[in-house]
């Protein structure tokens, strides 16, 4: 269901489609309060307003048209959640388990290097998904998840340049 539209089956005229309509898009509460809901509902209902240089530019830069509607804010926030369950896994496994692992199943020589690489360039893919789905929603929080996502791509990169070096040395 896309967030800029009121729930179906209610009239729009009705007291409780007007309480829907004023209700958290992200939470699906019907009475949650302004405050306490991370999205202005006003906002998502109305048309796209004119995008900054900027977010064209980040568009163009995740392959997302400059002048298309607004998606569902629900689907960035899946694709964040997503990301977010791989980025974890992934640590968890280069910096928990194989460490942990290596001694006592043998994992020594080029399988943690190249396992680093693989679930990095998995993690990289996810961040990037999830980010396209900020932008293409237009969702309020892009340039924060960008900073967060900015750095963690670098960090990535880092990580991979590392496993590479130790693959060929």
């Amino acid at each position: 269901m896309d967030l800029a539209e009121p729930p179906t089956g209610t009239d729009a005229a009705s007291p409780e489609s007007a309480t829907a309509a004023a209700g958290c898009p992200m939470h699906a509460v019907v009475e949650a309060p302004a405050a306490q809901c991370p999205i202005d509902a006003a906002a998502t209902r109305a048309d796209h307003q004119q995008r900054s240089v900027w977010d064209q530019r980040a568009r163009k830069l995740l392959f997302l048209p400059a002048d298309a509607a607004p998606q569902s804010l629900l689907g960035a926030n899946d694709a964040f959640a997503k990301s977010l369950w791989i980025s974890a896994t992934r640590c968890l496994l280069i910096y928990v388990v194989i460490p942990l692992l290596a001694p006592i199943i043998n994992l020594t020589g080029d399988l943690g290097p190249i396992l680093g690489i693989a679930l990095s360039l998995v993690s990289m893919v996810a961040i990037f998904y999830s980010a396209r789905r900020f932008f293409a929603g237009d969702h309020p929080w892009r340039w924060r998840y960008s900073i967060i996502a900015g750095g963690v791509y670098i960090l990535l990169i880092a990580q991979l340049f590392i496993d590479v070096r130790t693959l060929l040395t």
